[in-house]
This record gives structure tokens, sequence and C-alpha cells, in this order.
């Protein structure tokens, strides 16, 4: 009862009735805006999915250290591997040997040259493996990782 009240006088707005605010709607992007900047993408059912503020997917983490937060996490079907961004580092899982990698943790840009910035989303669609960075999306080979091009955010959206 204690630790409620303290938490009550530490995180309430004394300015504020609670009885009086109500949630706000969730606002719609403006998809072709060219700053634009994702939470997620994923390939779900052959299609890819955005996601933006309100609606964040789970992932678990295999064997990735429980202590790490999770950036992006690319599943590559061309070799059955899942790589985790973790800050500027990628793990990679190996889901045929089920077990991580050797030699990870490595460089984000050693594992894809050319790739700048944190790595905030990412998928595999069409041959290509495709990073999001802030409002960029970094466009690679998913069979030997060669930089393709850069493309705004909303490359994919209906604009």
């Amino acid at each position: 009862m204690i630790v409620q009240k303290t938490l009550k006088v530490l995180f309430v707005n004394p300015d504020v009735n609670p009885d009086d605010t109500k949630p706000t709607p969730p606002v719609t992007p403006n998809t072709c805006d060219p700053n634009l900047v994702l939470n997620a993408v994923t390939m779900l059912r052959g299609e890819i999915m955005y996601f933006k503020d309100r609606v964040i997917p789970r992932v678990s983490a295999c064997s990735v250290s429980q202590k790490v937060k999770i950036n992006a996490v690319l599943y590559d079907e061309t070799n059955y591997k899942i790589q985790f961004f973790v800050e500027n580092q990628i793990y990679s899982h190996d889901e045929e040997q089920r077990r991580m990698e050797k030699g990870y943790p490595k460089p984000v840009e050693v594992v894809f040259p050319g790739m700048t910035g944190k790595v905030t989303a990412a998928f595999q669609y069409k041959g290509f493996n495709y990073l999001v960075s802030g409002s960029k999306v970094f466009e690679f080979g998913s069979y030997n990782n060669k930089l393709f091009r850069v493309l705004n955010n909303n490359y994919f959206l209906p604009c």
C-alpha cells in the first residue's frame, strides 16, 4: 500500500484530474512523408506489415541474452538464419543447427557494408534484405549483402 501511494505521488500529475482525461485516438501517419520513421516492418503471410507508434509486434530472442534490447530481427529465408540487431551488433542464429553462429556478434557494417545508423526494422522481400534506419531503407542483396540503393522509408507505401 505504501509503495502504491509513493508511486502515485511520483508519477501522477497533480494538475490533471484522471477522471477528466480521455485517451486520444491514434493518428494515421502520412505515408507520403519522406521523413516518416517506422517502429517495425515484417513479412506476415506474404504481406509487408508496417508498424508506427501504437502497434509494435513482440519478438522472442531465441538464445540471445535476455539482458539486451533487440532493435530489429531479420529472418533470412535463403539460409535459414535469424539475425538479431542489438545496437550496432548482429547476432546470428542458425535455424538448421539450432544454435547461435560462431564468430557472432559482429558489427552491422561488417555484415552489411554501407549500412549507416541504427537498424530499427528489417525484412526480406523478393530476394533483397531491407534494413530500416530512421527515415531511410537500405536495400541489400540477400545472397551477398551488397548495398544496392538507399530508399525513403515510404518507398513501399502507397502515395
